[in-house]
């Protein structure tokens, strides 16, 4: 429990989050505990906001254990009445965990990212909906676009409208049969000219086992096939 004025309201049970032997963490103010950048403006204007609307409010912030260290933390924030005063209400979850999940995770896909730019083939991958989601640098000079403005389009929004239903066609039916497809067509490159390529393709699932979306691969056979022609 918190008072208007920023100080902590004695309490029998222990936070959970206790930084100082009892006597010490109650003489601090909310403000020394607070770990942001310009905590003591944001907390005023959290805390207004709840005292004026009567509301609640969830954020995430970080706090000073006695150490010096800190500990992340969501926190949900309430007016209630408490001994006939107005008082705040806040749980604290401790989000140290979660954090270094998070780290964890990004980590991995950063080394992921980084696997497949290793490999000079085109690679992209799609979800159910044939929105990419992901590709490798081989593929964004091979038509000549950034990874940044290929995610979240379609084939129709890189491609020539010809080529486009061909891919969407064949995404399409490897969605159904839910597997893999190789197939011969062409793709349009940075430099305008249309390559002979091969797609090999194959589809990835969720958690649930569901087909969630497409990986795809290019090999450009141009110089093979040209080799071919009488």
């Amino acid at each position: 429990m918190i008072s208007t004025d920023r100080s902590f309201m004695p309490m029998k049970r222990r936070s959970g989050f206790m930084v100082s032997p009892r006597s010490e963490f109650m003489a601090l103010n909310l403000f020394d505990l607070d770990a942001t950048d310009g905590g003591e403006k944001l907390l005023d204007e959290r805390m207004k906001e709840i005292s004026e609307t009567g509301g609640e409010l969830d954020y995430d912030t970080g706090h000073f254990r006695k150490n010096g260290s800190q500990i992340p933390l969501h926190v949900n924030m309430k007016m209630v009445k408490w001994e006939e005063k107005n008082v705040l209400l806040t749980i604290a979850t401790d989000l140290t965990e979660r954090k270094k999940a998070e780290n964890l995770l990004k980590q991995k896909n950063l080394f992921l990212q980084q696997l497949i730019d290793a490999i000079p083939i085109p690679i992209f991958y799609k979800d159910i909906h044939g929105i990419y989601t992901g590709c490798n640098a081989a593929f964004e000079t091979s038509i000549g676009l950034p990874k940044g403005w290929i995610i979240g389009k379609t084939v129709y929004d890189i491609s020539p409208g010809n080529l486009a239903d061909i891919y969407r066609e064949h995404d399409q039916a490897l969605f159904d049969t839910h597997g893999v497809e190789t197939y011969e067509t062409g793709l349009k490159y940075a430099d305008g000219s249309v390559h002979d390529v091969i797609f090999y393709k194959a589809t990835y699932d969720d958690i649930s086992g569901n087909v969630a979306g497409l990986v795809g691969v290019i090999l450009d056979i141009s110089e093979r096939k040209k080799w071919k022609r009488p």
